[in-house]
């Protein structure tokens, strides 16, 4: 277990969480994680921060995408975390690492993308740094705010809850990943009208985040493949691979779409649309013993067998 490979990107991120410790402070109300960190500097507002790298290779293919896409995606990646802990977004710091070798055509294009995104969620850049490197990456920070009251964590979802999925999921790696448009507009609409108890974004496949809200939350789920909503890129994805549409719905990362839970109480209270973007129940929570698993449906209890449950770094 000393290879990235075998410790993993989430176990990875575990042993950073254990040598660091707990941060103990009256101000930190969510730290390592989460979507984002959660800091409390005023009475009733809550500051999130988060970050993401981008690198050529791994989250994109610089010869191959267009730069202005990829600059667009570093921002929404972000933004897409602040969403899930139903934020808005508001300042930026911008790191960026590229070869001696790259065109400054290659890197105004990816500028213009950056920027494009940024003025469209009305974010401020307000720093970073640069420097050179083997390979292109781009990090950003991000930071936002949220009424304390309307901060959603993944550890809220609680047994009898219902599951949802905002879109449509799978065969992102068809163009998606690049062009998704983060759900800021759709979590402002549904914190209008009831809070979630638990939230996350999709981007490493959706049994595996779920997993995450699941494990924090202590609890189990059951989720229903016929009700899972399938995009066609998943359907056209299939007949290349080897996997059913259901299976890339399931596991396939860089949906960015929002995964929450919610009581059955508040159901009359969610949306099947927000504009053009379905809102659907896939699922309901159970009792942490059963841990998560995948039926046809409510009345058909055939357990379906899923080879892997996401994205994995390493």
């Amino acid at each position: 277990m000393n290879r990235m490979k075998d410790v993993g990107e989430f176990g990875l991120i575990e042993r950073i969480q254990k040598k660091i410790g707990v941060i103990r402070h009256s101000t930190v109300l969510k730290g390592i994680g989460d979507d984002c960190a959660a800091v409390s500097l005023k009475k009733n507002e809550v500051q999130l921060m988060t970050s993401d790298i981008l690198v050529d290779g791994v989250d994109f293919l610089s010869k191959k995408q267009k730069p202005i896409e990829i600059g667009k995606k570093l921002v929404n990646v972000n933004v897409s975390d602040i969403a899930a802990m139903g934020g808005v977004p508001q300042y930026a710091l911008l790191n960026l690492s590229l070869p001696s070798a790259t065109q400054w055509k290659w890197v105004n294009s990816f500028l213009d993308g950056v920027v494009k995104a940024l003025k469209e969620q009305s974010i401020m850049l307000v720093g970073g740094d640069v420097s050179s490197s083997k390979e292109i990456s781009g990090s950003l920070s991000l930071m936002g705010n949220v009424s304390k009251n309307k901060c959603i964590y993944r550890n809220g979802a609680k047994k009898g809850d219902l599951i949802f999925v905002t879109g449509l999921l799978g065969g992102s790696i068809l163009g998606k990943h690049l062009t998704f448009s983060p759900r800021i507009k759709e979590v402002k609409k549904l914190l209008s009208s009831f809070t979630p108890t638990a939230m996350i974004d999709v981007s490493d496949g959706l049994l595996q985040d779920l997993g995450h809200i699941t494990k924090q939350s202590r609890v189990g789920a059951a989720i229903f493949s016929d009700w899972i909503p399938v995009s066609k890129d998943a359907v056209t994805l299939s007949k290349k691979s080897r996997k059913k549409p259901i299976e890339h719905a399931l596991t396939d990362g860089e949906d960015f779409e929002l995964l929450f839970t919610a009581s059955p109480k508040v159901l009359s209270k969610i949306p099947n649309l927000i504009g053009k973007i379905p809102v659907t129940c896939i699922g309901e929570v159970v009792d942490v013993k059963k841990g998560i698993n995948v039926f046809p449906s409510p009345v058909d209890t055939r357990k379906i067998k899923i080879s892997k449950k996401g994205y994995n770094h390493f």
